[in-house]
């Protein structure tokens, strides 16, 4: 049977692991270190329980999924199994339409008409300003600006919470 599969206990040498540092601080120890190319960070009281048993303590919040799914990829990583990756990667979709997003309220702004961003950003010109309330592009910019202003209104919590969910 693998050692990781095993419920024998299994000593956790810090010192082992590659670019640790310790920072000591009045309430406890701070750890930094690197395995499997992802830099983690740790925290543990200066009181442990016993010479080989440490405690997982979590607060239960919006972010306890996230927490739950870090914890167990850094077990997988010591263990020896290979890392599943971050918390829900954004798909490249997600990630190129909030870079548009972005884009169109820079182009707000600085004062540009929604049709020439329209035009320009989305690649959807339109002849006459007539024609403009009734395409399509107008409806996908509206959207876009809508994305953009939750962002900035939300600031980098949003970008740092994806995908968690937004409802309170």
């Amino acid at each position: 049977m693998p050692l990781a599969q095993t419920l024998t206990p299994r000593r956790l040498d810090l010192l082992a692991l590659s670019d640790v540092r310790f920072v000591e601080t009045y309430d406890g120890i701070y750890i930094c270190c690197v395995c499997a190319g992802v830099t983690w960070q740790l925290w543990m009281e200066h009181q442990w329980p016993g010479p080989h048993h440490y405690v997982f303590e979590q607060a239960y919040d919006s972010f306890t999924p996230l927490r739950a799914h870090e914890t167990i990829r850094f077990w997988r990583v010591l263990a020896g199994f290979p890392d599943p990756g971050p918390w829900h990667r954004m798909s490249a979709q997600s990630i190129a339409r909030h870079i548009l997003a972005l884009r169109v309220k820079d182009a707000l702004a600085m004062g540009v008409s929604e049709r020439v961003i329209a035009d320009r950003l989305l690649g959807e010109p339109t002849a006459r300003a007539y024609d403009w309330p009734d395409i399509s592009g107008r409806g996908r910019f509206r959207r876009l600006k809508n994305l953009a202003d939750r962002l900035i209104e939300g600031g980098y919590r949003d970008l740092m919470g994806y995908p968690l969910s937004r409802r309170r």
